[in-house]
């Protein structure tokens, strides 16, 4: 082996990218919903001397060259087995048993590869949904409650203004009777005109707070409206957070259906890169059987 190893230095394989193919006489795996990524296989450039190495065993500087290019093919496992296919042809002269090693590794192989991807990508979509999901859900507890508390201050302001109000209508009943009975007075007191002036000093005070005061209900109202504004302004924003919502369930849903398409896109292409796969199989076995 030594010395086979050591013969001239010859080109190394090229690396090709091939796809399995179901054979007639084995089933094809069932794989996971995802696909693994592309295996490369190393194919052997000189197909004659592979042929010279099966019809004339006898012949050692050939399987010697096969070897060695065996030995340069990085250390993949697909490569070592095709060593090994080439060092058992070799020896035995029956190819139908490492072939059907290599076709089980082959599986087993794509199997792993295609799970350890599933298993991959699977955890980084929950991952990515249940950070959506959790961001979402504080986003929303936090609007909810500060617009729960909006709401409150506003009920509360309001039903003050309106004690106010109550309060105010109340106060000007009693003020307009008042201003009723000074009236009834005055007429009973036209003949005692220093009371009467005063009596008319004392209403015109009353009458100025009395408008001091409407002037100040008048403000009360105008607040009660801008308070009534910005409960609009509070229900808008309520609405226009419940959208946002909707739209964040809708790109949910938008991506779970992308992720769904290329899983189907990806089983099929490992479908035909499976195919590939066995049809460069079969090819080397005829070659190496003629």
């Amino acid at each position: 082996m030594d010395v086979r190893i050591t013969t001239a230095a010859v080109k190394k394989p090229s690396v090709v990218r091939v796809k399995p193919i179901p054979r007639k006489n084995q089933s094809t795996p069932i794989l996971s919903n995802k696909v693994a990524s592309p295996i490369h296989v190393p194919a052997l450039r000189g197909s004659v001397a592979q042929n010279s190495l099966v019809r004339k065993p006898q012949s050692l500087k050939q399987p010697a060259i096969q070897l060695e290019r065996a030995h340069h093919i990085g250390g993949s496992r697909l490569a070592s087995l095709l060593s090994l296919l080439l060092g058992e042809s070799q020896n035995e002269g029956n190819l139908r048993g490492p072939i059907g090693r290599i076709l089980t590794e082959i599986d087993n192989i794509l199997r792993e590869d295609v799970q350890q991807q599933l298993r991959i990508a699977q955890e980084r979509s929950d991952r990515r949904q249940e950070d959506l999901t959790v961001k979402f859900e504080q986003s929303l507890r936090q609007r909810e409650s500060a617009h729960l508390r909006e709401i409150t201050e506003l009920h509360g302001r309001i039903d003050y203004l309106q004690d106010e109000l109550e309060a105010t209508r109340e106060m000007n009943g009693k003020l307009e009777q008042q201003l009723e009975d000074a009236n009834m007075q005055l007429l009973e007191w036209t003949q005692n005109m220093g009371s009467i002036m005063a009596e008319l000093d004392d209403l015109r005070k009353e009458v100025e707070e009395l408008r001091l005061f409407k002037a100040k209900y008048r403000r009360g109202m105008e607040h009660i409206e801008r308070l009534r504004q910005e409960s609009e302004k509070q229900k808008l924003i309520a609405e226009t957070t419940f959208e946002e919502f909707a739209k964040m369930e809708q790109e949910r849903d938008e991506l779970r259906l992308e992720f769904h398409k290329n899983l189907q896109k990806l089983r099929q292409s490992n479908q035909k890169r499976h195919r590939a796969i066995m049809a460069e199989i079969d090819e080397a076995e005829e070659e190496l059987l003629s």
